[in-house]
């Protein structure tokens, strides 16, 4: 399995790719394009969040404690109450989603389980098409971040896959026992596999829907 530097080296470069075909082909303006590569290298961080100890589980929730109650608030009339107490409820969301919601998360998730697999790029790819959803975003720009997390998170797969075709660091040739479980289609039990596909086959449809409906004219 690929460590931390090797899949952060990978998600840059897999950034400047996605960030260079994204312009390349008018779906991203410029000032877009950080945003673009963050997502790519977010995305290639992911699978590593069912790993209790690793580092991309503490980015990940540290990040989202501080990005996710804001974006609620916004997102939401009925969530936006009067200052003070806005600030009280932004501190409440933030400590819930770092230390209760990380401690269930931990309970519920087994490190090369369901993360490790197919399913889980859709999954991830359809959840940041919709989490992108903005008046003034174009929907190219929606494809292109879902894109970017697909890609991410597939370039995480892919290089633990490769580093479990033998030790490198070791010296030794011979294949891992961990090869094959990256790039799977399911993951460690049937109950989380099926509800993976379900998930996975809801949300693309979900985002067929959404785009068609976001690309009509009104």
């Amino acid at each position: 399995m690929a460590n931390y530097r090797t899949h952060v080296t990978g998600g840059i470069l897999a950034a400047g790719l996605v960030s260079f075909a994204a312009y390349r082909h008018q779906l991203v303006p410029w000032p877009l394009l950080p945003i673009t590569a963050a997502i790519t290298v977010v995305g290639s961080l992911l699978p590593d969040l069912d790993s209790d100890s690793s580092h991309p589980q503490r980015i990940v929730f540290s990040l989202l404690a501080l990005s996710l109650p804001p974006a609620l608030i916004w997102r939401f009339e009925a969530l936006r109450p009067e200052r003070p107490l806005e600030w009280v409820a932004l501190l409440a969301l933030a400590l819930f989603i770092r230390w209760p919601v990380l401690w269930a998360f931990r309970k519920l998730t087994v490190h090369r389980g369901i993360f490790h697999s197919l399913p889980a790029v859709v999954i991830v790819s359809g959840a940041v098409y919709h989490l992108s959803a903005s008046e003034g975003l174009p929907p190219p720009a929606r494809v292109a971040f879902a894109v970017a997390a697909a890609t991410g998170y597939a370039t995480h797969l892919i290089l633990d896959e490769i580093w479990s075709l033998a030790d490198w660091h070791g010296g030794r040739l011979a294949p891992r026992k961990s090869l094959g479980t990256a790039l799977a289609l399911w993951g460690s039990g049937p109950r989380s596999s099926l509800v993976a596909w379900l998930l996975a086959a809801a949300i693309t449809w979900s985002v067929k829907v959404a785009h068609l409906a976001a690309a009509s004219p009104p």
